[in-house]
């Protein structure tokens, strides 16, 4: 019986460790992603600071559907505005 009990008393303590361990990792997750989200918003704000003042430098030059190609070229555009066939046809 005291060999059952001598078990018990190692295995509660090994859980208890685990345990402990357990919400130490817990932890460190919950503060990394943390870090993540903040990283993510801060390129996110970044990107769109960018954005903002590349389209303020060039809306002298292209026209705001012209100016969302430069930025994104992979998207295709929705429509054509008559001012930017306007602006074609004059070059």
């Amino acid at each position: 019986m005291s060999r059952l009990k001598r078990n018990l008393e190692k295995l509660t303590e090994e859980n208890k460790k685990l345990n402990e361990r357990n919400a130490e990792y817990k932890n460190i997750i919950f503060l990394q992603r943390e870090k993540i989200k903040w990283f993510e918003d801060f390129v996110n704000l970044e990107e769109q600071q960018f954005e903002n003042r590349f389209g303020n430098i060039l809306s002298t030059i292209f026209t705001p559907t012209q100016i969302q190609l430069l930025l994104h070229p992979k998207k295709t555009v929705p429509k054509w505005t008559t001012e930017d066939i306007y602006v074609l046809q004059s070059l």
